[in-house]
C-alpha cells in the first residue's frame, strides 16, 4: 500500500519543474498524513508521524525537494553542454 505514495508514483513525475508554494507543499502532505490517519484509525499526528518514521518514509515535500535538486543538477549539465 504504502508504494502507492512514494516518489515513483505517476502523480510526481514532472512536479520537479513546477515552483510550488510552501501551502502547495503543505497541501501534498495533508493528503499523506490523512491517509496514514485512516491506515492506522487514529487522528494523534504524533501517531502518524511515528508510524511515518517507522517505515522510513518521507513526506512527497521532501520527496520533491530531493527531486528539485536532482534536476536542476542535471539540467545545468545539459545546458552547460550545449551551450559551451
Amino acid at each position: 500500500m504504502l508504494p502507492i505514495v512514494s516518489d515513483k508514483n505517476p502523480q510526481m513525475y514532472g512536479l520537479e519543474a513546477c515552483p510550488l508554494t510552501k501551502s502547495g507543499l503543505q497541501s501534498m502532505d495533508f493528503v499523506i498524513n490523512r491517509f496514514f490517519m485512516k491506515l492506522f484509525k487514529t487522528n494523534n499526528i504524533d501517531h502518524v508521524k511515528y508510524c511515518q518514521h517507522c517505515f522510513s518514509f518521507d513526506m512527497l515535500s521532501k520527496l520533491w525537494q530531493k527531486r528539485v535538486v536532482a534536476f536542476e543538477g542535471r539540467f545545468s549539465e545539459v545546458y552547460l553542454y550545449a551551450f559551451r
